[in-house]
């Protein structure tokens, strides 16, 4: 199934916030910003918070050969409700039992 980009917003310093019919995903670009000769460009500020949405929402793209497609950031983006909403810390128990032993 192909997953249509509909929206792409810059976030954060290397993540974009990809929004597909079908959920949004947050795609982190430093590993080709860092690795990736052709992506070097989007360590420029300007030039990352560019991006658009490819014509038929077939992926990304920032010009110059600087386009990832809706299926690598459908399956490699994660559920940014995961950035928003850091796993919950357990509250359980005193404070004196938590630190009995420690002392």
């Amino acid at each position: 199934m192909l997953h249509k980009v509909l929206r792409a917003l810059p976030f954060r310093e290397t993540q974009i916030l990809v929004s597909f019919g079908d959920g949004t995903k947050a795609y982190d670009m430093k590993p080709l910003i860092d690795g990736d000769e052709k992506f070097k460009p989007l360590g420029d500020d300007k030039i990352f918070k560019a991006v658009r949405v490819d014509a038929g929402g077939i992926g990304v793209t920032w010009g110059d050969g600087m386009d990832i497609s809706c299926e690598e950031l459908w399956h490699n983006g994660k559920d940014p409700a995961a950035i928003f909403n850091p796993p919950s810390i357990d509250r359980s128990g005193s404070l004196e039992s938590k630190l009995k032993g420690l002392f």
